[in-house]
């Protein structure tokens, strides 16, 4: 996690531009790659999709490559994996943390005994303060694979919204993740994740941006 964090601040630094601002290119760089516009266009062609972000923007696309290599590594160790909480909390405490970024996410072990506790009689798993989505994913590690749970996230934070996100698309899990203040029930947009995989399997992902005109 080091050499990826030391390779965005790289990027931000020939950018002239802040960690925090460099973190949140990753994540709309990230997440256009899975656009589900981009998907159907490319008739569901990955590598296809991967070599055209390489040209897009190739720092970037080397830093994808990372958080797919590095994320799937870990699935296979521990059923679930939160790469930007875990990433952002790195950031957060080392040299680079940046003025924008002060949040901390609940340990995945106290995650892990939450899930446990969670009740999905309807097959939907629900967090109103989602962060990085790191509950949800903990809830995803546990379950029986044979078995069809719905994700809802939602978060106040875009960012952590982004993050979320992100990190239920490469974990394979199917749902939304919102950005609302849960407290007022205002909703400002939403990222639908994996529709493409349910109710027929399918081996690539997808995001779809759902958010309102401002």
């Amino acid at each position: 996690m080091r050499e990826t964090i030391k390779k965005l601040a790289q990027y931000a630094e020939t950018r002239h531009i802040d960690i925090s601002d460099a973190f949140g290119r990753m994540l709309d760089f990230f997440i256009g790659t899975f656009d589900v516009g981009r998907l159907i266009d490319q008739r569901f062609n990955m590598p296809a999709i991967f070599e055209e972000r390489r040209i897009d923007d190739p720092e970037l696309a080397e830093l994808q490559e990372r958080w797919i290599r590095i994320t799937c590594k870990e699935i296979d160790k521990n059923g679930a994996y939160d790469f930007f909480g875990t990433m952002y909390e790195e950031m957060v405490q080392g040299k680079f943390k940046a003025a924008a970024m002060g949040q901390f996410f609940t340990p995945m072990s106290l995650c892990m005994a939450m899930a446990d506790a969670a009740g999905a009689g309807n097959g939907v798993i629900e967090d109103s303060a989602c962060g990085s989505g790191r509950t949800l994913l903990a809830h995803w590690a546990k379950t029986d694979r044979t078995k069809h749970f719905y994700y809802k996230g939602a978060d106040l934070d875009p960012v952590s919204v982004k993050m979320c996100t992100l990190n239920m698309t490469i974990n394979g899990m199917t749902g939304i993740v919102t950005h609302a203040n849960s407290l007022t029930g205002e909703v400002f947009g939403c990222y639908v994740v994996n529709e493409v995989k349910y109710p027929l399997p399918c081996p690539a992902c997808s995001i779809r941006c759902v958010f309102r005109n401002k």
